[in-house]
This record gives C-alpha cells, sequence and structure tokens, in this order.
C-alpha cells in the first residue's frame, strides 16, 4: 500500500521510484514538514521506500512574550519535572529540556498560554534553586523563529 489512509496515520510509504538511492535525498511528493525517518531515526539522504514522518515539533509564531528561557539546570531534569515547576506560576503549555553538548547542565524553554504568565515565572523562579543548582529565568529571545543548530 502507497500513500496513507485515514485509519493509518503512522509513517507514510512512498514507492520506491522516488526515494534517491543510498544517500540521495529525492523525496519528491513528499508531504510538506515529513521527515524521512529510518530505524525510528532521521535519515540524512534518502533510501527506496523510506518511512516518512511529520517532523516533531512546529515553531509557533505566537511564543514571542509567552516563552521563558531556563538556564542552568541540572542534567538530569526532565520535561515533566520542568513543567511541573513551571506550572505554579500559570498554565504551561510546553516544556523542553535541550542537554549541553560539553558541559553537566543543560537548558530549557516553558511556554506559557499568556504574557503574564511568563512574565511571573520569571519574577518567581529567575536567581532560584532547582535540583540543586541556581537556574537563570528570562524571556525566549529566540521565541517564535525557526532554527537549526547543524
Amino acid at each position: 500500500r502507497e500513500g496513507s489512509s485515514e485509519r493509518d496515520p503512522a509513517p507514510q510509504r512512498f514507492p520506491r521510484h522516488m526515494g534517491g538511492g543510498m544517500g540521495g535525498g529525492n523525496f519528491r511528493g513528499a508531504p510538506q514538514g515529513f521527515v524521512p525517518m529510518m530505524g525510528g531515526a532521521p535519515m540524512m539522504g534518502g533510501m527506496p521506500g523510506g518511512e516518512f514522518r511529520r517532523a516533531p515539533r512546529a515553531v509557533d509564531p505566537t511564543a514571542a512574550g509567552r516563552q521563558v528561557f531556563v538556564g542552568n539546570l541540572p542534567t538530569h531534569t526532565s520535561w515533566q519535572e520542568l513543567k511541573a515547576h513551571f506550572s505554579t506560576a500559570g498554565a504551561v503549555r510546553r516544556a523542553d529540556v535541550h542537554p549541553s553538548r560539553d558541559s553537566p547542565k543543560c537548558y530549557g524553554t516553558v511556554l506559557f498560554e499568556t504574557p503574564e504568565a511568563a512574565n511571573q515565572a520569571i519574577a518567581q523562579f529567575n536567581d532560584t534553586e532547582l535540583g540543586g543548582r541556581n537556574i537563570v529565568v528570562h524571556l525566549d529571545k529566540f521565541a517564535g523563529e525557526q532554527r537549526s543548530f547543524q
């Protein structure tokens, strides 16, 4: 079966002629916003008959003023812990944790429903302790922008 159906929103398979061969990456006809996957990981190129899955998250252009940056998090912090901790400041729409490549700390972002909740979180949590570290909390200056760290 090629393409997708309403009953199966999982990976979509495309005809073998749509792939570009080993390392090709010619995925003409692939739905916009789909990422080629192989073995559960994004492919860097393409293969005949490759799978496509939706990109993990879309950029929210309305996040500016509602998203805070949280710096100096301990590496063991999960997004669930971050969301629970910041939910006392207001309704949290999303929380993400990003490990640092060369440091025993990481950073996170928390997206609130309102700018008022984001400002409350800054006032309430900036320069406070979380998991044994003093965290830094400020408005995320990159909120609502598409960024690539490759």
